[in-house]
């Protein structure tokens, strides 16, 4: 499902398809937090990637459900290739169904040219062409991102938003297991999922809108 009110864990996760090199892990900067960020990211790696946030007890849940829906989707995603072969997963990318693809073209090059203001023990990033700001602090010498600003959430109700992230990823696990299944194609799962998170997000009543497809 294609969604950009997300758009700095969302660009973070396509850098493992747009190509990036290991980076050093380190925060003792703030640039060298980000790429730190960029690699758990890529790697999906939940334990690195929640150890450079800060913020909330609400803000922290909110990117941690985060990652375990692009944990569900990459797991998803290598049990279909598995069972139906690569070209079945473009059943998920398009029109009709659950579409789970994200269209990032460009977004490495736009992450590389980050630009970085540094204020005492506080920065700010900025990606050209994107209205969205991260902010870090410092802290014992190490360098944190917001999870407030990292993850944005267009003014929805925070409980409303992680509890429809939830769902969401319990879906596609549930999903996974019927992959196999008799008379179960890559395409019929793929339209039977489209209209169930469909419904997750009626029901919560999120304006479909919001969540461009």
């Amino acid at each position: 499902m294609k969604k950009t009110m997300f758009y700095w864990v969302v660009a973070l996760y396509a850098l493992g398809t747009l190509g990036c090199g290991k980076r050093m892990e380190s925060q003792a900067t703030p640039r060298e937090a980000l790429d730190t960020l960029f690699d758990s990211m890529v790697e999906l790696d939940k334990a690195k990637y929640m150890s450079l946030l800060t913020g909330t007890d609400e803000e922290l849940e909110a990117a941690s459900v985060l990652m375990d829906y692009f944990i569900a989707v990459s797991d998803f995603k290598k049990a279909i290739v598995k069972e139906y072969g690569t070209a079945s997963w473009s059943h998920f990318e398009n029109e009709g169904g659950a579409q789970l693809s994200m269209d990032l073209a460009g977004t490495k090059d736009k992450l590389d040219s980050t630009k970085i203001e540094v204020k005492s023990d506080k920065a700010l990033c900025t990606v050209p062409g994107e209205p969205q700001v991260m902010h870090l602090s410092q802290k014992n010498g190490l360098w944190y991102i917001d999870a407030g600003k990292l993850v944005n959430t267009s003014g929805v109700d925070s409980r409303k938003f992680i509890t429809m992230w939830k769902q969401m990823t319990e879906l596609i696990k549930r999903k996974q297991k019927r992959i196999g299944q008799p008379r179960v194609t890559a395409e019929s799962l793929d339209m039977e999922l489209g209209r169930e998170l469909v419904n997750i997000l009626m029901r919560d009543r999120f304006d479909a809108g919001t969540l461009r497809r």
